[in-house]
């Protein structure tokens, strides 16, 4: 694929155009890492909300009927939006790992393979993801296997 940078310092906004054949899911991923550039998450705790840069983000779960986000430093946040919209604008940095979670891939530490084949993504920061039966086959096309 061709790349063309026009500078131009009289610019007012910034913008990107692709000219494709195809929209693939790699070619998504690069647009939403585009707009999600600087993007931060409202993290809510006691009385506090506070902003979550995304690179800080380790994982995005629901629990107990909440969303909520731990950070690579272990704090835990309630996010006020739905699981199914925040895997629609995350980045690519960000995978589904179950239903009920998402991941940052760059807090993967590494992988345990079980007996019985399930997948637990352990993080950095020490949390471990299990990786439902539905979601490994994109996982594993995500990472490479």
């Amino acid at each position: 694929m061709k790349v063309n940078f026009h500078i131009d310092q009289d610019i007012d906004e910034e913008h990107a155009e692709f000219y494709v054949k195809n929209l693939t899911e790699r070619l998504q991923e690069i647009a939403n890492s585009i707009n999600a550039d600087n993007q931060i998450l409202w993290g809510f705790k006691d009385k506090d909300i506070t902003p979550l840069q995304l690179d800080k983000v380790a994982s995005i779960r629901t629990q107990n009927n909440k969303v909520i986000a731990e950070t690579v430093d272990r704090q835990v946040f309630i996010l006020k939006q739905k699981l199914y919209m925040l895997n629609d604008l995350l980045p690519g940095d960000f995978i589904k790992v179950s239903q009920s979670e998402i991941i940052n891939y760059k807090s993967l530490d590494h992988l345990e393979v079980s007996n019985n084949g399930m997948i637990n993504l352990i993080l950095k920061n020490g949390h471990t993801a299990f990786a439902s039966r539905r979601f490994v086959a994109s996982l594993k096309r995500r990472l490479g296997l």
